[in-house]
């Protein structure tokens, strides 16, 4: 499964005593005490720290392994039986409320960042993962016309698309959703402090602060966060046919994006997840300094292609 995060390395150092720790289980001494989770989901290495009553560990953990599978099967563009793939077989579909709270975040996230955030790319996405040269101007034109969330109709738990042919991917949000899900039914287990790592990162009344790294390995910053989130893309992670990056213009414009990384602390890692996606292809700093002046965001790290950092 191609995932823009998985080329970035984000170093997660708690100051709450909550950092990453080896193995399945971390030992944990006493009532109160932290216990870490690996595994594996949306294709890549997942963790969960939790500090609390370690006898209700175990139910919590699988309460949120249980989620992970439920996302999975929700969101995966990769698995033809979950229910994106249905959606994308048959245009239309009936929303679980999750599904369809995901949904409502697209929406948000779409509007926000003026357009630049669109699921509607799966089209041009798959076209060129099926050539090892960019598509023709003519495939272009003609893939465009499948392109735009505008021709998505929401109708109270429906989705349906308006055209035969259009397919939407939730890779750019979608381990955000699964990150909070995971944090908020750990609070309903009781866990009020974790640390959730599904593709990004979210905090639960925990310090955290995270160095956040190039795909080269240098280091950009620092972000510190306490009960939030913070989510990274790389236009550089992986490349399409004719060397075009995997984050695309909803246009069709095969141009190279504007940043190299973008790194986004936000309340939800789902808001992070999607602004970080949109904004390597924002032309300037403009939508990144009225997201945080609207307070949609904490804060940005880009970094542009000549390797410029810019902090908001």
């Amino acid at each position: 499964m191609i995932t823009r995060r998985r080329f970035l390395a984000i170093n997660a150092v708690a100051l709450g005593g909550l950092s990453a720790g080896p193995g399945s289980f971390a030992k944990a001494v006493g009532q109160d005490a932290k216990v870490v989770w690996q595994g594996r989901a949306f294709g890549a290495d997942v963790q969960i720290s939790l500090a609390g009553d370690r006898s209700k560990a175990s139910a919590a953990l699988e309460a949120a392994r249980d989620t992970i599978r439920r996302m999975e099967h929700y969101f995966s563009i990769y698995d033809p039986s979950s229910l994106l793939s249905v959606l994308n077989r048959n245009g239309r579909l009936s929303m679980p409320p999750e599904f369809a709270r995901l949904i409502s975040s697209v929406e948000q996230v779409h509007e926000a960042t003026g357009a630049l955030f669109d699921p509607t790319i799966q089209p041009l996405f798959s076209a060129y993962l099926r050539s090892r040269m960019a598509p023709s101007a003519a495939e272009l034109k003609q893939l465009g016309g499948l392109i735009g969330w505008q021709k998505v109709t929401i109708a109270a738990n429906r989705l349906r698309f308006s055209k035969p042919g259009m397919a939407i991917t939730l890779n750019g949000i979608a381990q955000g959703f699964a990150t909070d899900r995971v944090s908020e039914v750990l609070v309903a287990h009781g866990f009020e402090v974790s640390l959730v790592n599904i593709g990004e990162y979210r905090s639960s009344k925990s310090p955290t602060q995270l160095a956040v790294e190039d795909v080269a390995g240098h280091q950009l910053g620092h972000i510190y966060m306490e009960s939030g989130a913070v989510a990274t893309s790389s236009a550089d992670g992986f490349l399409l046919g004719g060397g075009v990056s995997h984050i695309l213009f909803p246009n069709g414009n095969s141009d190279g994006v504007h940043w190299r990384t973008a790194s986004v602390c936000a309340d939800s890692a789902t808001i992070a997840d999607g602004v970080s996606t949109a904004l390597l292809l924002a032309p300037d700093t403009k939508i990144a300094q009225s997201l945080v002046d609207t307070q949609l965001i904490r804060s940005v790290i880009l970094q542009s292609q000549a390797g410029q950092i810019i902090r908001l």
